[in-house]
């Protein structure tokens, strides 16, 4: 196995097939990343991660699931750090990036750079930010007041969890044009954390069939059943009638012959 640093400061040594970053670099890089960005959506996702109990020394515990149950390597330190800096634009150029671009850089030996994709269904963060303070300066809603601050200071980024906010406010008022993304990644992805409210919002009562004249079925089958009942009536009353005429020529024929 080479040293470290020579396969990623020269990935393109034949001997670099089977190097593997070492996790606790990836876990170093991915904090320098979010300490000086953590409103990134990869940085959004590690957080969950943490906080799942599924941090950079066990990835695969079981609170990995309430991240992802879909994506296995949802709490990969390497997955963040290829999420960050392959994915998220404009973000590459970060400094936390150094070695991964280094190490994945076109003709690399690294089998591991093609076999780590990064978190493919997330947004990228600038879409994300912009979609949130679009939502957020034209109406309250919940999060909202963690990421206005930023702007209301003339800030680029809302300086908030823009990804688990955009879950937010997309699960109160998903039909919102600036929530099309939050439906892609949730119908990629509907167990991400981002996505509690997709399932719920996606789904709604089925409308009532209606009839031609507008009516609620309902309402047109219980007229139809009514009908019966209604021209049984009738012939009762037509009956009586006949009956009371009938009567009635009785009474004048007693009364003209006797």
């Amino acid at each position: 196995m080479p040293l470290p640093d020579a396969c990623v400061t020269t990935p393109t040594l034949a001997n670099c097939t089977n190097f593997k970053y070492p996790v606790t670099s990836a876990a170093a890089d991915v904090k320098s990343l979010c300490t000086a960005m953590p409103f990134m959506a990869g940085c959004s996702v590690a957080a969950a991660c943490n906080a799942s109990g599924a941090g950079p020394t066990s990835p695969t515990a079981p609170g990995a699931a309430n991240v992802s149950a879909q994506d296995p390597a949802i709490c990969s330190p390497l997955n963040h750090l290829a999420t960050i800096c392959k994915l998220d634009t404009g973000m590459s150029k970060m400094k936390g990036c150094t070695n991964f671009n280094s190490m994945c850089a076109e003709g690399s030996k690294v089998v591991q750079c093609a076999n780590v994709t990064g978190i493919t269904t997330l947004p990228p963060t600038r879409v994300i930010n912009e979609k949130v303070r679009a939502v957020c300066e034209s109406m309250p809603h919940t999060g909202c007041e963690l990421c206005l601050p930023s702007w209301q200071k003339n800030a680029t980024w809302g300086d908030c969890d823009l990804l688990k906010v955009y879950g937010s406010v997309c699960g109160e008022m998903p039909d919102m044009p600036e929530c099309k993304e939050w439906d892609t990644m949730c119908t990629a992805d509907p167990s991400l954390f981002a996505c509690a409210t997709h399932l719920a919002a996606a789904g709604g009562a089925t409308p009532k069939p209606m009839a031609m004249d507008g009516r609620s079925a309902a309402a047109g089958n219980a007229t139809a059943a009514a009908a019966p009942a209604a021209a049984a009536r009738s012939g009762s009353v037509a009956a009586a009638a006949q009956l009371a005429f009938v009567l009635v020529l009785c009474v004048l024929a007693t009364v003209l012959f006797v």
